[in-house]
């Protein structure tokens, strides 16, 4: 009898299971109503999908004069956005696409600023029965929320492509989900529900994430040819996005770039390779950053050792330096002298750069006594 009984409870979960799969293909793959019960003679999709979908197959075959439910009308009164938000993606971008599927706008929680112009977000579902042991349970500051973030299912998106704001996880669900961003994902067997639900939503964000890209790209390349070529803190942020950098989550106004220059940090890998060819001399990695039209589609950050002598002088500290290449045309260098947790601006207009060569110069009476510091440089590529 025990065993009989494990049995029907084994049974039990792999029908809910199934249930729950079949009701997530439905959510995200098929078509609206309106669409599903239209003239199939008429709409070569919808024949298309038919001939793959049993469900909605049946559901024309059940209910042949269709289903008239008027949905309520849900406005969003929400302006702004921020990191910790729940938001459906645009009905406007939803619609047919690859393996006769209609994609329709999933629920997806904001995790970061992506400049001026885009939001980094991570897919959510409704079903903690297709959850696996990388995903997170949403939890609201009311505990309303139901479901669970993706971490392994991540892209950006343009800020005019959220629709309705359904709510905020509470800070330690946003932090979880920002620390995960960065594991590997499960292992999942392939062939199994879990696997194919996976695949399904990779492809879901994928469908809509690209919609965004060429969107983004346009609204940076405005920014970029504006009348005066000022770039920004926002249009830094897009050009930067899956670069070897680490960025910082803290907003910056879009006048301190320096700030936001020396708050990115390079990743550990950029650092090695330049510290591989950096050799004996007195020598600092410079991180270059080109940002100029020119650089589009190439490799956007590098270190660059840089080979230097200092003088005290007059109660200042002189940097001489010299680069092992030309970091590229039209250059804004920028230098601090730093050490522990303090740092000396350059004065501006006794320091600058021409070709490989570069010059520094700080007041000694703003460096701690007895403080040891060392010469920080960033450089902004525009040609």
């Amino acid at each position: 009898k025990m065993k009989t009984a494990k049995e029907d409870i084994k049974s039990e979960a792999k029908q809910q299971l199934d249930q729950a799969w079949l009701l997530a293909r439905r959510m995200r793959c098929c078509p609206p109503d309106k669409i599903l019960f239209g003239d199939v003679e008429k709409d070569k999709a919808l024949e298309d999908h038919l001939r793959d979908c049993q469900s909605c197959s049946q559901a024309r075959l059940d209910f042949p004069d269709g289903i008239n439910i008027k949905l309520p009308e849900i406005k969003n009164k929400k302006n702004s956005l921020s990191p910790g938000e729940l938001w459906s993606i645009s009905a406007d971008m939803r619609g047919w696409g690859e393996k006769n599927r209609y994609y329709n706008p999933p629920v997806v929680l904001i995790t970061a600023d992506a400049g001026g112009y885009g939001f980094t977000v991570v897919q959510t579902f409704c079903d903690m029965l297709l959850a696996g042991e990388d995903d997170i349970a949403l939890n609201g500051e009311a505990n309303e929320l139901t479901g669970f973030a993706q971490p392994w299912n991540r892209y950006t998106l343009h800020r005019n492509n959220f629709d309705i704001y359904l709510g905020r996880v509470s800070e330690p669900c946003l932090q979880e989900v920002i620390l995960a961003l960065d594991n590997e994902p499960a292992e999942i067997k392939p062939g199994s529900l879990l696997w194919f639900f996976r695949h399904m939503e990779v492809e879901t964000g994928w469908y809509f994430s690209r919609q965004a890209y060429p969107v983004l790209m346009d609204a940076y390349e405005t920014a970029v040819q504006s009348e005066d070529d000022e770039i920004t803190v926002s249009s830094l942020r897009i050009i930067l996005d899956g670069q070897p950098v680490i960025m910082p989550d803290i907003h910056f106004d879009e006048s301190e770039l320096e700030s936001f220059l020396y708050a990115t940090q390079p990743d550990d890998s950029l650092l090695s390779l330049a510290a591989a060819d950096a050799g004996e001399e007195e020598s600092v990695q410079a991180l270059v950053f080109a940002v100029g039209a020119s650089s589009s589609g190439k490799e956007r950050v590098k270190a660059l050792t840089c080979h230097i002598k200092t003088y005290i002088e007059d109660g200042y500290l002189l940097v001489d330096g010299v680069c092992e290449e030309n970091p590229g045309e039209d250059c804004q260098w920028f230098f601090r002298w730093s050490g522990g947790n303090w740092s000396v601006s350059a004065i501006k207009e006794e320091s600058g750069g021409e070709n490989k060569r570069f010059w520094a110069v700080f007041p000694v009476e703003e460096i701690p006594d007895n403080e040891k510091g060392s010469l920080n440089v960033r450089i902004l590529v525009s040609g």
